[in-house]
């Protein structure tokens, strides 16, 4: 980036993993028992893999981090066209509050204050509305009942370090999501090398639609 702006060449992002360096002098055992509703079987089907840690410390949050984190740019480069995109949380279990179908800044800005991505209050219509649902995550304090590849025999999944809850988060990711696939869809119909030739193939079409 040059004076706070891209110059046509590949966005570059990188999220240091903290943990990284905390495992270096670690020796764990494989992992041969997989988590229903984790990607841990159909990796090790896919790859081959008997140690399923391998799956595992692929396909976890760390990957989801970085999606956020390209959603955000898509995100950025909607605002310019004032697209923007809200998410909040409706229900956790049996709590559920009032739904909101018109979002703005200050709407987003009491989400973001809630510890559970939430704002109890009720408006009015709103434009393109995505209703997501949250299968319960396979990292389990109870595990569900698994089987280790080595034995064959029946076993408890193994428990991971989780979170209780992931669907505020999960609200976060679906935000980050939305923004890229629209993004991408709207750089289909009015694409161009710059921002500023974008915004006039999008201006142009306006206009069109005008004359009909």
């Amino acid at each position: 980036m040059v004076e706070g702006k891209t110059i046509g060449s590949p966005f570059g992002l990188m999220i240091k993993n903290k943990d990284w360096e905390n495992w270096q002098e670690k020796e764990y055992p494989p992992l041969t028992t997989p988590r229903p509703g984790h990607t841990d079987f159909s990796g090790a089907i896919k790859y081959g893999f008997k140690d399923l840690r391998k799956v595992l410390e692929r396909a976890s949050a760390r990957q989801t981090a970085m999606r956020v984190a390209i959603g955000s740019v898509a995100g950025s480069l909607l605002e310019e066209f004032n697209i923007e995109i809200y998410s909040y949380v409706l229900r956790i279990g049996q709590v559920k509050a009032k739904r909101i179908t018109f979002f703005n800044r200050e709407v987003k800005e009491e989400i973001n204050k809630s510890p559970v991505y939430c704002v109890d209050g009720i408006a009015s219509i709103g434009e393109v509305v995505i209703r997501a649902y949250l299968k319960p995550i396979p990292t389990l304090i109870n595990p569900l009942r698994s089987i280790d590849f080595t034995t064959k025999k029946e076993t408890k999944a193994i428990y991971q370090r989780s979170d209780i809850c992931v669907v505020p988060a999960a609200s976060i990711v679906g935000e980050a999501v939305a923004a890229w696939e629209i993004a991408a869809a709207f750089l289909e119909k009015f694409g161009g090398d710059s921002l500023a030739e974008i915004k006039k193939n999008y201006e142009n079409y306006k206009e069109s639609l005008r004359m009909i």
